[in-house]
């Protein structure tokens, strides 16, 4: 088994590659293509639609690879949410939307100062709510 070891390549290319029921964990804050450039500012890409077919195979992956009580951890924000939700809870079976409070955003306006995190535990699992880690 290979631990901590991390890999630069097509994801979905990769997890072909990892065998079934062998994940304890994925932890995922994939970019949100929601029409913003680097810095913040307007960018032109609007449509998540055309994603749907990658995040469709990319969830039917990580069902393939997660061990039965494994979680997932699958990052967003308030933009995408409406869009993501579905095929993970379709394909994972949605446990939760947890929401990380960050204190502070970017910027001089009302900033986003929140992450949205789609998560997936598997049956039978319990979390230690005391664990929680605040105001990161």
């Amino acid at each position: 088994m290979i631990t901590n070891q991390i890999y630069n390549e097509d994801c979905l290319e990769a997890l072909k590659r990892v065998p079934d029921n062998s994940v304890d964990c994925i932890i995922t804050d994939p970019p949100y293509f929601l029409g913003m450039t680097h810095n913040g500012q307007k960018g032109s890409f609007k449509d998540l639609s055309i994603c749907k077919p990658f995040y469709r195979d990319l969830f039917q992956e990580f069902n393939r690879v997660k061990k039965p009580g494994a979680c997932v951890y699958f990052f967003t924000d308030w933009r995408g949410y409406a869009f993501y939700y579905p095929l993970f809870d379709l394909y994972l079976g949605a446990s939760n939307m947890l929401v990380w409070n960050k204190q502070s955003g970017p910027g001089n306006h009302y900033a986003f100062i929140h992450e949205l995190i789609l998560f997936h535990c598997g049956k039978g699992v319990s979390i230690g709510a005391t664990n929680i880690i605040d105001n990161i």
